[in-house]
């Protein structure tokens, strides 16, 4: 049996996770996993994340825990069904849903919003699930 080395310079043992600030290929720096139902938002999981906002209808703020080293980091975001409608949504980082403007995400925090299936009106999902890389 042969047997390696671990090296690393930060290491959560507690969860078992690397640390936010790293240059580690292929960790999460951030992931959340949130519902919005009866009016209230409520974080279920996550990770590198100190809040959820939801700021207007289909508009939340995803604001990290520790600030990533700078804002060029990828968003993979997925949306649940819209409750009442039986329908999918799309959720779209880094963007206005009411307007489509785009909003330059920071170190600290990024916008998502998100729209119906058809992408003619803004919605709020029954539940999101969102992924940051850099």
């Amino acid at each position: 049996m042969a047997y390696g080395t671990l090296q690393t310079d930060v290491l959560n043992t507690s969860t078992g996770v690397f640390s936010t600030n790293n240059a580690y290929s292929g960790i999460a720096n951030c992931w959340a996993y949130f519902t919005y139902i009866s009016s209230t938002l409520v974080t279920v999981a996550s990770y590198n994340v100190s809040s959820i906002t939801r700021s207007s209808t289909g508009q939340y703020v995803i604001t990290f825990a520790n600030a990533l080293p700078d804002a060029n980091y990828a968003v993979v975001a997925s949306c649940g069904p819209i409750p009442a409608q039986n329908t999918t949504c799309n959720a779209h980082p880094n963007y206005t849903a009411s307007s489509g403007a785009y909003i330059a995400p920071s170190s600290s925090s990024f916008n998502l919003g998100i729209v119906n299936e058809a992408g003619t009106a803004v919605v709020d999902p029954y539940n999101c699930a969102v992924v940051v890389h850099r």
